[in-house]
Protein backbone atom coordinates (compact mmCIF):
# COMPACT_ATOMS: atom_id res chain seq x y z
CA UNK A 1 0.00 0.00 0.00
CA UNK A 2 1.38 3.37 -0.94
CA UNK A 3 1.39 6.65 1.28
CA UNK A 4 1.19 10.42 -0.54
CA UNK A 5 0.46 12.49 2.55
CA UNK A 6 1.22 16.50 3.34
CA UNK A 7 -0.41 19.16 5.75
CA UNK A 8 0.28 22.44 4.83
CA UNK A 9 0.34 24.06 8.01
CA UNK A 10 3.45 22.41 9.07
CA UNK A 11 4.87 24.38 5.77
CA UNK A 12 7.02 28.20 5.17
CA UNK A 13 3.58 30.62 4.34
CA UNK A 14 5.46 30.72 0.76
CA UNK A 15 6.43 27.16 0.07
CA UNK A 16 2.29 25.92 0.80
CA UNK A 17 0.93 26.91 -2.58
CA UNK A 18 3.86 25.28 -4.29
CA UNK A 19 4.03 21.92 -2.33
CA UNK A 20 -0.33 21.76 -1.78
CA UNK A 21 -0.26 21.70 -6.18
CA UNK A 22 2.03 18.97 -6.62
CA UNK A 23 0.71 16.54 -3.85
CA UNK A 24 -3.08 17.51 -5.77
CA UNK A 25 -1.11 16.69 -8.81
CA UNK A 26 0.67 13.64 -8.01
CA UNK A 27 -2.55 12.36 -6.20
CA UNK A 28 -5.27 13.16 -8.44
CA UNK A 29 -3.51 14.60 -12.09
CA UNK A 30 -3.89 18.05 -13.15
CA UNK A 31 -5.66 20.96 -11.27
CA UNK A 32 -6.05 24.80 -11.45
CA UNK A 33 -6.31 26.29 -7.85
CA UNK A 34 -7.61 29.41 -7.43
CA UNK A 35 -7.17 30.85 -3.80
CA UNK A 36 -10.01 33.94 -2.59
CA UNK A 37 -8.62 33.83 1.04
CA UNK A 38 -4.94 33.95 0.90
CA UNK A 39 -4.83 34.05 4.77
CA UNK A 40 -7.23 31.15 5.40
CA UNK A 41 -5.08 28.86 2.78
CA UNK A 42 -5.03 25.48 3.91
CA UNK A 43 -4.91 21.89 2.96
CA UNK A 44 -4.55 18.47 4.34
CA UNK A 45 -3.64 15.42 2.31
CA UNK A 46 -3.50 12.21 3.08
CA UNK A 47 -3.97 9.11 0.00
CA UNK A 48 -3.26 5.61 0.52
CA UNK A 49 -3.49 3.68 -2.30
CA UNK A 50 -4.22 -0.60 -2.44
CA UNK A 51 -4.14 -2.13 -5.85
CA UNK A 52 -6.64 0.49 -7.95
CA UNK A 53 -8.73 1.88 -4.70
CA UNK A 54 -7.43 4.84 -3.05
CA UNK A 55 -8.32 6.05 0.20
CA UNK A 56 -8.57 9.80 0.74
CA UNK A 57 -8.79 12.21 3.57
CA UNK A 58 -8.88 15.31 2.63
CA UNK A 59 -9.56 18.74 4.15
CA UNK A 60 -9.25 22.69 2.59
CA UNK A 61 -9.86 26.01 2.91
CA UNK A 62 -9.16 29.63 1.23
CA UNK A 63 -9.49 27.96 -1.87
CA UNK A 64 -10.71 25.91 -4.98
CA UNK A 65 -9.94 23.77 -7.54
CA UNK A 66 -10.67 23.30 -11.35
CA UNK A 67 -10.30 20.79 -13.47
CA UNK A 68 -10.45 22.27 -16.98
CA UNK A 69 -10.86 21.10 -20.39
CA UNK A 70 -6.60 20.84 -21.03
CA UNK A 71 -5.94 19.37 -17.79
CA UNK A 72 -8.15 16.59 -18.49
CA UNK A 73 -6.62 15.98 -22.23
CA UNK A 74 -3.34 15.89 -19.37
CA UNK A 75 -4.84 13.35 -16.53
CA UNK A 76 -2.75 10.25 -16.79
CA UNK A 77 -5.53 7.96 -15.04
CA UNK A 78 -8.99 9.08 -14.88
CA UNK A 79 -11.41 7.93 -12.23
CA UNK A 80 -15.15 8.12 -10.02
CA UNK A 81 -14.96 9.34 -6.30
CA UNK A 82 -17.09 8.50 -4.04
CA UNK A 83 -17.11 11.47 -1.22
CA UNK A 84 -18.45 11.82 2.01
CA UNK A 85 -17.99 14.93 3.44
CA UNK A 86 -17.54 15.18 6.92
CA UNK A 87 -17.66 18.91 7.60
CA UNK A 88 -17.65 22.13 5.93
CA UNK A 89 -19.61 23.19 2.48
CA UNK A 90 -18.23 22.84 -0.81
CA UNK A 91 -19.59 24.31 -4.03
CA UNK A 92 -19.13 22.03 -7.08
CA UNK A 93 -19.92 23.10 -10.80
CA UNK A 94 -20.10 20.75 -13.31
CA UNK A 95 -21.72 22.06 -16.92
CA UNK A 96 -22.86 24.95 -15.03
CA UNK A 97 -24.80 22.88 -12.48
CA UNK A 98 -24.05 23.99 -9.19
CA UNK A 99 -23.95 21.55 -6.20
CA UNK A 100 -23.73 21.85 -3.04
CA UNK A 101 -21.66 19.11 -1.02
CA UNK A 102 -22.03 18.94 2.78
CA UNK A 103 -22.28 16.20 5.45
CA UNK A 104 -25.01 13.81 5.84
CA UNK A 105 -25.16 12.56 2.03
CA UNK A 106 -22.78 10.27 -0.39
CA UNK A 107 -21.70 12.08 -3.59
CA UNK A 108 -20.46 10.22 -6.56
CA UNK A 109 -18.40 12.35 -8.78
CA UNK A 110 -16.38 11.97 -12.23
CA UNK A 111 -13.40 13.10 -11.70
CA UNK A 112 -12.35 12.69 -15.47
CA UNK A 113 -14.61 15.67 -17.07
CA UNK A 114 -14.06 19.47 -16.48
CA UNK A 115 -15.90 20.81 -13.11
CA UNK A 116 -14.80 23.68 -10.28
CA UNK A 117 -14.77 23.51 -6.43
CA UNK A 118 -15.04 25.93 -3.86
CA UNK A 119 -15.19 25.87 0.06
CA UNK A 120 -17.88 28.16 1.05
CA UNK A 121 -16.42 27.02 4.57
CA UNK A 122 -13.44 24.99 5.93
CA UNK A 123 -14.35 22.11 4.23
CA UNK A 124 -13.42 17.89 5.28
CA UNK A 125 -13.99 15.23 3.32
CA UNK A 126 -13.38 10.91 3.15
CA UNK A 127 -13.62 9.24 -0.40
CA UNK A 128 -12.68 6.58 -2.33
CA UNK A 129 -11.05 7.14 -5.89
CA UNK A 130 -11.61 3.95 -8.50
CA UNK A 131 -11.18 3.66 -12.02
CA UNK A 132 -14.28 4.41 -13.96
CA UNK A 133 -14.44 0.65 -15.43
CA UNK A 134 -14.98 -0.49 -12.30
CA UNK A 135 -18.70 1.16 -12.23
CA UNK A 136 -19.21 1.40 -16.43
CA UNK A 137 -19.14 -2.89 -16.13
CA UNK A 138 -21.75 -2.50 -13.59
CA UNK A 139 -23.89 0.26 -15.40
CA UNK A 140 -24.52 2.04 -18.56
CA UNK A 141 -25.18 5.49 -19.28
CA UNK A 142 -23.52 6.93 -16.05
CA UNK A 143 -23.83 10.83 -15.24
CA UNK A 144 -20.79 12.63 -14.09
CA UNK A 145 -22.65 13.43 -10.64
CA UNK A 146 -24.70 12.04 -8.26
CA UNK A 147 -26.20 12.28 -4.60
CA UNK A 148 -27.59 10.39 -1.95
CA UNK A 149 -29.27 11.76 0.83
CA UNK A 150 -29.25 10.15 4.21
CA UNK A 151 -32.79 9.56 4.34
CA UNK A 152 -34.70 8.11 7.53
CA UNK A 153 -34.64 4.64 7.24
CA UNK A 154 -33.08 4.85 3.83
CA UNK A 155 -31.32 1.29 3.41
CA UNK A 156 -29.25 1.85 0.37
CA UNK A 157 -27.84 5.00 2.16
CA UNK A 158 -27.50 2.82 5.49
CA UNK A 159 -25.81 -0.76 3.48
CA UNK A 160 -23.10 1.43 1.95
CA UNK A 161 -22.47 3.74 4.76
CA UNK A 162 -21.96 0.69 7.11
CA UNK A 163 -20.21 -1.15 4.32
CA UNK A 164 -17.67 1.71 3.84
CA UNK A 165 -16.75 2.53 6.65
CA UNK A 166 -16.19 -1.03 7.86
CA UNK A 167 -14.38 -1.46 4.43
CA UNK A 168 -11.96 1.34 4.90
CA UNK A 169 -10.74 0.63 8.63
CA UNK A 170 -9.57 -2.13 7.66
CA UNK A 171 -7.85 -1.47 4.48
CA UNK A 172 -4.59 -2.30 5.66
CA UNK A 173 -5.56 -5.48 7.43
CA UNK A 174 -7.46 -7.37 4.44
CA UNK A 175 -5.73 -10.11 2.61
CA UNK A 176 -5.67 -9.40 -1.49
CA UNK A 177 -8.45 -12.21 -1.99
CA UNK A 178 -10.92 -10.92 0.67
CA UNK A 179 -9.27 -7.25 -0.47
CA UNK A 180 -10.31 -7.78 -4.13
CA UNK A 181 -13.81 -9.14 -3.27
CA UNK A 182 -14.58 -6.43 -0.49
CA UNK A 183 -13.64 -4.19 -3.16
CA UNK A 184 -16.06 -5.90 -5.59
CA UNK A 185 -18.98 -6.21 -3.43
CA UNK A 186 -18.41 -2.00 -2.67
CA UNK A 187 -18.83 -1.13 -6.52
CA UNK A 188 -21.86 -3.37 -6.15
CA UNK A 189 -23.41 -1.46 -3.41
CA UNK A 190 -22.70 1.73 -4.87
CA UNK A 191 -24.25 0.34 -8.36
CA UNK A 192 -27.06 -0.18 -5.94
CA UNK A 193 -27.13 3.77 -4.43
CA UNK A 194 -26.53 5.75 -7.61
CA UNK A 195 -29.66 4.26 -9.69
CA UNK A 196 -32.61 6.84 -9.55
CA UNK A 197 -35.84 6.07 -8.38
CA UNK A 198 -37.39 6.33 -12.07
CA UNK A 199 -34.94 3.56 -13.39
CA UNK A 200 -36.21 0.35 -10.97
CA UNK A 201 -34.48 -2.40 -9.61
CA UNK A 202 -34.69 -4.46 -12.45
CA UNK A 203 -32.22 -1.65 -14.15
CA UNK A 204 -29.94 -2.08 -11.68
CA UNK A 205 -30.03 -5.94 -10.80
CA UNK A 206 -29.52 -6.92 -14.71
CA UNK A 207 -25.84 -4.73 -14.22
CA UNK A 208 -25.48 -5.93 -10.98
CA UNK A 209 -25.97 -9.82 -12.28
CA UNK A 210 -23.32 -8.98 -15.86
CA UNK A 211 -20.81 -7.49 -13.09
CA UNK A 212 -20.93 -10.49 -11.06
CA UNK A 213 -20.90 -12.93 -14.34
CA UNK A 214 -18.32 -11.50 -16.02
CA UNK A 215 -16.22 -11.43 -12.87
CA UNK A 216 -17.04 -15.37 -12.86
CA UNK A 217 -15.79 -15.77 -16.29
CA UNK A 218 -12.77 -14.11 -15.82
CA UNK A 219 -11.84 -15.91 -12.84
CA UNK A 220 -12.60 -19.27 -14.59
CA UNK A 221 -10.79 -18.34 -17.93
CA UNK A 222 -7.65 -17.46 -15.78
CA UNK A 223 -7.76 -20.94 -13.78
CA UNK A 224 -8.95 -23.52 -16.68
CA UNK A 225 -5.64 -25.57 -15.97
CA UNK A 226 -6.84 -25.94 -12.18
CA UNK A 227 -8.66 -29.05 -12.24
CA UNK A 228 -9.88 -28.01 -8.38
CA UNK A 229 -11.79 -25.20 -10.37
CA UNK A 230 -15.40 -25.86 -9.20
CA UNK A 231 -18.80 -23.89 -9.14
CA UNK A 232 -17.46 -23.50 -5.54
CA UNK A 233 -14.42 -22.48 -5.96
CA UNK A 234 -15.86 -19.85 -8.49
CA UNK A 235 -18.41 -18.87 -5.65
CA UNK A 236 -15.91 -18.21 -3.14
CA UNK A 237 -13.64 -16.56 -5.17
CA UNK A 238 -16.17 -13.91 -6.35
CA UNK A 239 -17.85 -13.15 -3.06
CA UNK A 240 -21.43 -14.74 -3.89
CA UNK A 241 -23.34 -18.17 -2.89
CA UNK A 242 -23.13 -21.15 -5.06
CA UNK A 243 -26.98 -20.77 -5.72
CA UNK A 244 -26.45 -16.85 -6.72
CA UNK A 245 -23.78 -18.09 -9.04
CA UNK A 246 -26.45 -20.65 -10.89
CA UNK A 247 -28.84 -18.19 -10.80
CA UNK A 248 -26.95 -15.64 -12.73
CA UNK A 249 -25.40 -18.15 -15.34
CA UNK A 250 -28.89 -19.79 -16.10
CA UNK A 251 -30.55 -16.27 -16.86
CA UNK A 252 -31.73 -16.04 -20.03
CA UNK A 253 -31.04 -19.71 -21.22
CA UNK A 254 -27.19 -19.19 -20.49
CA UNK A 255 -25.20 -22.16 -20.02
CA UNK A 256 -24.83 -23.24 -16.10
CA UNK A 257 -21.56 -22.75 -14.44
CA UNK A 258 -20.72 -26.67 -14.82
CA UNK A 259 -21.18 -26.28 -18.57
CA UNK A 260 -19.37 -22.89 -18.85
CA UNK A 261 -16.26 -24.41 -17.65
CA UNK A 262 -16.14 -27.33 -19.51
CA UNK A 263 -17.04 -25.03 -22.66
CA UNK A 264 -14.40 -22.96 -22.11
CA UNK A 265 -11.68 -25.67 -21.72
CA UNK A 266 -12.60 -27.01 -24.64
CA UNK A 267 -12.51 -24.01 -26.77
CA UNK A 268 -9.11 -23.64 -25.22
CA UNK A 269 -7.72 -26.69 -26.08
CA UNK A 270 -9.11 -26.08 -29.67
CA UNK A 271 -7.18 -22.88 -29.74
CA UNK A 272 -4.34 -24.79 -28.55
CA UNK A 273 -4.82 -27.74 -31.43
CA UNK A 274 -5.22 -25.09 -33.79
CA UNK A 275 -2.49 -22.87 -33.22
CA UNK A 276 0.65 -23.12 -35.65
CA UNK A 277 3.22 -25.52 -33.92
CA UNK A 278 0.49 -27.75 -32.47
CA UNK A 279 1.45 -30.78 -34.48
CA UNK A 280 4.32 -31.62 -31.98
CA UNK A 281 2.01 -31.58 -28.83
CA UNK A 282 0.32 -34.80 -27.12
CA UNK A 283 -3.46 -35.10 -27.35
CA UNK A 284 -3.07 -36.09 -23.94
CA UNK A 285 -1.04 -33.23 -22.88
CA UNK A 286 -2.95 -30.93 -23.93
CA UNK A 287 -6.43 -32.23 -22.15
CA UNK A 288 -4.12 -32.02 -18.83
CA UNK A 289 -3.05 -28.48 -20.33
CA UNK A 290 -6.77 -27.02 -20.07
CA UNK A 291 -8.12 -28.94 -16.82
CA UNK A 292 -8.99 -32.41 -18.07
CA UNK A 293 -7.93 -35.49 -15.95
CA UNK A 294 -9.01 -37.99 -18.15
CA UNK A 295 -7.86 -37.77 -22.17
CA UNK A 296 -10.66 -40.01 -23.02
CA UNK A 297 -13.63 -37.69 -21.32
CA UNK A 298 -12.25 -34.95 -23.52
CA UNK A 299 -11.93 -36.58 -26.85
CA UNK A 300 -15.81 -37.27 -26.00
CA UNK A 301 -16.51 -34.08 -24.71
CA UNK A 302 -14.63 -32.10 -27.41
CA UNK A 303 -16.48 -33.95 -30.43
CA UNK A 304 -19.95 -33.57 -28.97
CA UNK A 305 -19.14 -29.77 -28.94
CA UNK A 306 -16.93 -29.39 -32.26
CA UNK A 307 -18.26 -32.77 -34.50
CA UNK A 308 -15.16 -33.89 -34.80
CA UNK A 309 -12.37 -35.37 -32.30
CA UNK A 310 -9.31 -33.17 -31.41
CA UNK A 311 -6.48 -35.54 -33.55
CA UNK A 312 -9.02 -34.94 -36.28
CA UNK A 313 -9.44 -30.90 -35.21
CA UNK A 314 -5.27 -30.76 -35.30
CA UNK A 315 -4.77 -32.83 -38.94
CA UNK A 316 -7.09 -30.33 -40.35
CA UNK A 317 -5.60 -27.40 -39.21
CA UNK A 318 -2.45 -28.57 -40.59
CA UNK A 319 -3.36 -30.07 -43.95
CA UNK A 320 -1.93 -27.57 -46.50
CA UNK A 321 -4.73 -25.69 -48.28
CA UNK A 322 -4.89 -25.86 -52.62
CA UNK A 323 -2.58 -23.22 -52.85
CA UNK A 324 0.19 -24.18 -50.97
Amino acid sequence: MSLLELNTSRLQSQDRLSAWSAAIDEAFGPFGIARDDPEQFHGRLRVERRQDMRFVELSYAGHGFRRSRSDVARLGESYYSLLRPLSGRLLHIHNGEEHILEPGRFYIVNNGSPYDTMARSPYRTFGLAFPPAALETRASLLKPFYELHAEPNSPRYALLDGFAAHFAAGRSEWSDREFDRLSNQLLDLIVLAVIEPGQGIAANETSARTAHRERALRHIRGRLADRGLTPTSVAEACGVSRAYLHEIFRAGGDAGVEETIVAERLDRARSILTAPGASAMQIAAIAYRVGFSDPAHFSRAFRRRFGCSPREAKWRAGEPSLGQ
